[in-house]
């Protein structure tokens, strides 16, 4: 089953610029049974109009084509998890800011040991990504340059899965990644938070 999937987003910046906005983030059209989804060139657009004094814009208002793969791998004799995914951005230009993002790659890997527990199965181990932009900014509105970022984390993560009323799968996820690598870009640590019903 595919459904259209639409973050909300919560942003805090502090700093020169502080502000605090809330909202959707990105429509990204995506599978609904699975937290990786390989659709090939699937594209993502801003839900968030930009405006000059719209200062934690959680939206980034233009298109980006994402060609990816993924890869996962589970031991039903030992449980071990090792699972990555990878792709590429390729940004439009925003026509508000005449600001168009380099291209950039991204990877994000999970290595995690499942364990039966309650009825269903946790899942104990560690992720990581990897952020590089390939190619610099370019626009009128790209005052400091090509300003091209980087960053990498990896951090625990812990999941849980089983059957919800014997038949419909239920699914949890959290994750802490803090950036240990950081050009660019803001720096700060995530933490990630899934849930998922899957009837």
């Amino acid at each position: 089953m595919y459904l259209p999937v639409v973050p909300l987003l919560f942003l805090v910046l502090t700093g020169v610029l502080p502000a605090e906005e809330g909202g959707s983030g990105h429509y990204m059209p995506g599978s609904a049974a699975s937290f990786i989804d390989a659709l090939p060139g699937r594209p993502s657009v801003s839900v968030v109009d930009f405006f000059t004094s719209y200062q934690g814009d959680v939206g980034f208002s233009r298109w980006t084509f994402e060609p990816c793969a993924s890869v996962s791998w589970l031991s039903s004799k030992i449980g071990l998890e090792i699972s990555a995914f990878a792709g590429f951005d390729f940004n439009t230009r925003n026509e508000d800011t005449d600001y168009t993002t380099g291209t950039q790659f991204h990877l994000d890997f999970t290595v995690a040991e499942h364990l039966p527990l309650w009825g269903g199965f946790i899942g104990i181990g560690f992720n990581g990504f990897c952020y590089d932009q390939i190619t610099g900014d370019s626009g009128t509105g790209a005052k400091l340059g090509d300003f091209t970022g980087r960053t990498l984390g990896v951090g625990p993560v812990l999941s849980y899965a089983t059957k919800l009323c014997g038949k419909y799968d239920l699914v949890s996820e959290i994750k802490w990644l803090p950036e240990l690598d950081v050009a660019n870009r803001a720096n700060g640590d995530y933490v990630w938070c899934k849930f998922a019903v899957v009837f």
